[in-house]
């Protein structure tokens, strides 16, 4: 009888499904006959066995020799397990998507299986942690991708630790985010009400949107920005470009501040007047401004000091007047240094002084009681006044 043949390996031998096949060899050189489960193989009958690695392929492996008839005693067995490899058809999506340098992409697998691990790849380096399959459909967030990448799905049983990629990928274009704008000015701009529009330019060739105070402004998609100069319109400036979708970082922001003129409103008296020349003229405010200095004017030169507005009347009197002259009311706001002139104005008429007249006799006259009358005469023609 010939000695019971010894197998190698003597296993146990465990392996995935689609595996290299496993090759069991007998030490017996002739007359062998190989068996699975206690049951012979057909045509297995060779010093090696072959087994391809399919998961019906597991069981307990042995052979018997037999040589002139006689047969020896059964070979130590050798246990092969074959684990089956998860599903490759659950369903990838998106199978194409396009997202801006620096998101995600959510990968949602339909219908995975419950007790296996699915990891998001890149072919080489894991772009998730592996998300339990619960037998439905399950997402997975990539971490932040850079370039264009082909998204593949690693699915391992995590008792067997056999892996297989899923059928399905997911083909990822990544557009870059244009470069966070410079906006010029860049600030602070503080402006008084009514001067000329300010404008802010975008570096930005493309894609601009403006803010203010962090809220889109309507229509204004520019690379200028022209804010015209109305308090209402201070607050902090930015845009945002946005190229294919993608949108840069915030610009530089650009404080503005638009302060308000003093009122014009205030009444101006008199409306006109006469004076001789080389007086002067108090002119009235009515409702001036609290916070406010006026400042009497002939259009050029200032005809007083300032005095400051007390929210009502004030009086403010002119330098002595050698000629007509259209008194203007410059109200200033000291803070802002924003000036603006006062709806009203005073008209004033200057008349010339005559000169002093000339009497005669020159004198002095000494007469006795009695005498003619002395008869004194002015040389001024009209609107003499005698004195005594």
């Amino acid at each position: 009888i010939p000695p019971a043949p010894t197998v190698t390996p003597a296993g146990p031998v465990i392996v995935c499904e689609g595996s290299a096949n496993i090759v069991l060899t007998s030490d017996a050189a002739t007359g062998n006959q190989w068996y699975k489960d206690g049951s012979p193989i057909g045509g297995a009958t060779a010093t090696t066995l072959n087994i391809t690695t399919a998961p019906a392929n597991s069981g307990s492996y042995t052979v018997i020799s037999t040589v002139s008839s006689c047969s020896s005693a059964v070979s130590n067995a050798v246990a092969v397990t074959i684990n089956a490899l998860p599903l490759t058809t659950p369903v990838v999506a998106p199978a194409t998507t396009t997202i801006c340098s620096g998101s995600t992409v959510t990968v949602n697998i339909a219908g995975s299986q419950a007790g296996i691990n699915y990891e998001l790849f890149d072919g080489v380096t894991s772009l998730s942690s592996p998300v339990a399959g619960t037998g439905g459909a399950i997402n997975i967030v990539t971490s932040a991708l850079t370039a264009n990448t082909t998204i593949t799905v690693r699915a391992t049983n995590p008792t067997t630790l056999c892996t297989v990629l899923l059928s399905g990928t997911s083909v990822v274009t990544v557009t870059p985010i244009p470069p966070a704008p410079n906006v010029t000015p860049a600030g602070p701009v503080i402006v008084c009400e009514g001067s000329a529009n300010i404008v802010l330019t975008s570096d930005a060739a493309t894609g601009n949107q403006w803010y203010k105070d962090g809220s889109p402004i309507g229509g204004a998609t520019a690379t200028t920005l022209n804010i015209t100069t109305t308090p209402a319109n201070s607050g902090s400036y930015t845009v945002i470009s946005t190229v294919s979708s993608c949108s840069s970082a915030v610009s530089n922001a650009v404080a503005i501040t638009i302060n308000a003129l003093p009122l014009t409103t205030p009444v101006v008296a008199p409306a006109t007047t006469t004076i001789c020349s080389g007086s002067t003229v108090t002119v009235n405010i009515a409702g001036s401004q609290a916070g406010i200095n006026y400042e009497l004017f002939d259009g050029v030169t200032s005809l007083s000091s300032p005095v400051a507005g007390t929210g009502g009347a004030i009086n403010i009197i002119s330098t002595p007047l050698t000629a007509n002259t259209t008194i203007t009311i410059r109200a200033t706001n000291p803070t802002t240094l924003c000036t603006v002139l006062l709806s009203g104005t005073s008209v004033v008429t200057v008349t010339p002084i005559p000169p002093a007249p000339t009497v005669t006799p020159a004198g002095p006259v000494i007469v006795c009681e009695g005498s003619a009358n002395i008869v004194l005469t002015s040389d001024a023609a009209t609107g003499n006044q005698w004195y005594k």
